[in-house]
């Protein structure tokens, strides 16, 4: 399972215009933000939250412009590729590794399956900030 964390604390901290010295009796919550985030990305290098203070139109709508761009044709997805002098954009390996499933008995490279990969990276428009 997916750890989720809450990162409200955080958001709250963030978004109050006081000076963040200030904080007190809020100390434990934060403690506790940052330790769920450590445990998770030490125990499963990954996690979701929750109360971030995102809108669901702009996640739903990031979602289906992600879903709409990976549905077209591949020369317009290649338009749009990553370059040597700006690391954003389209990038497909088609066999960046093999999938394999814990039934096979045999595994040989003509039991393998192609896994293919298929990325956007977006990024700050300054290459310094890279």
């Amino acid at each position: 399972m997916i750890p989720v964390i809450d990162i409200a604390p955080l958001v709250n901290l963030c978004g109050d215009d006081t000076n963040s010295s200030k904080v007190t009796s809020e100390d434990h919550e934060l403690e506790n933000v940052v330790k769920s985030i450590a445990d998770a990305c030490q125990t499963y290098g990954f996690f979701a939250i929750i109360n971030h203070g995102v809108d669901t139109a702009a996640i739903d709508d990031a979602w289906n412009a992600s879903i709409e761009f990976f549905d077209m044709e591949s020369s317009v997805k290649q338009s749009v590729k990553m370059a040597d002098d700006y690391p954003y954009g389209y990038e497909n390996y088609e066999s960046l590794g093999r999938s394999t499933s814990p039934d096979d008995d045999c595994i040989t490279q003509d039991t393998l399956s192609p896994d293919s990969k298929e990325t956007f990276s977006i990024g700050p428009m300054n290459s310094e900030l890279s």
